[in-house]
């Protein structure tokens, strides 16, 4: 396991990690949340524009025949996710 993914794996397990599908939940722990990405190698990353159209998380496709089109809703769906927790900022 590389170190960055001990550290996050690590980081979601904390009791101050509270995250949903929703996206990071407000408490006290929120500051402590956006420092610690920032504490684990700056992390976070801004500059990125948020896509339009469908994300795609559920389909199984074969990367021989998978089409552009499905493959930009599959970079969707992660960049919507890796918004909701913080590490990247549209």
């Amino acid at each position: 396991m590389t170190t960055w993914v001990a550290e996050m794996d690590k980081l979601a397990k904390s009791e101050s990690f509270l995250v949903t599908q929703a996206g990071p939940q407000s408490s006290p722990y929120h500051q402590q949340e956006a420092e610690s990405f920032t504490a684990l190698g700056g992390l976070a990353k801004s500059g990125y524009v948020a896509m339009t159209g469908a994300a795609d998380r559920g389909t199984a496709y074969a990367v021989g025949t998978i089409t552009l089109a499905q493959l930009a809703g599959r970079v969707k769906a992660i960049q919507d996710d890796l918004t909701s927790i913080g590490l990247l900022t549209v």
